[in-house]
């Protein structure tokens, strides 16, 4: 009885990587999986900042056009 899965999915795949075939450890995917998670939140903390700019440029905006009346 395996104790454990010699296949994982991949988030960005969705299929199965055989981890025998590869050589790679548990502790090397985990690094990678880390990697990867952490690039993510990267791009989601860029995303975040654009999106607080663009709303602040609409508010200033609008509040010029408040003021212009």
């Amino acid at each position: 009885m395996t104790t454990r899965p010699t296949q994982v999915a991949t988030p960005e795949s969705g299929s199965d990587v055989d981890r025998t075939s590869t050589g790679t450890t548990p502790t090397s995917i985990a690094q990678f999986e880390l990697t990867v998670l952490h690039c993510r939140i990267a791009a989601l903390e860029t995303a975040l900042e654009c999106e607080r700019e663009r709303r602040k440029a609409v508010v200033e905006r609008y509040e010029r056009l408040l003021d212009e009346r």
